[in-house]
């Protein structure tokens, strides 16, 4: 699923700035696709309703 799938809201997301340059220039893909769900999960969390 992607995350315009899961946060329709969501028009664009820039790796470097969730998961930092580190993951990225390594390209270590599990950290950063662990890091972005847990970055939706956070957000998915702050938009639920009260």
């Amino acid at each position: 699923m992607t995350v315009k799938e899961r946060v329709p809201q969501v028009f664009a997301v820039g790796g470097g700035r969730l998961c930092g340059r580190k993951a990225v220039n390594a390209g270590n893909y599990g950290e950063i696709t662990r890091i972005c769900a847990q970055s939706v999960e956070l957000v998915k969390k702050a938009r639920a309703p009260a």
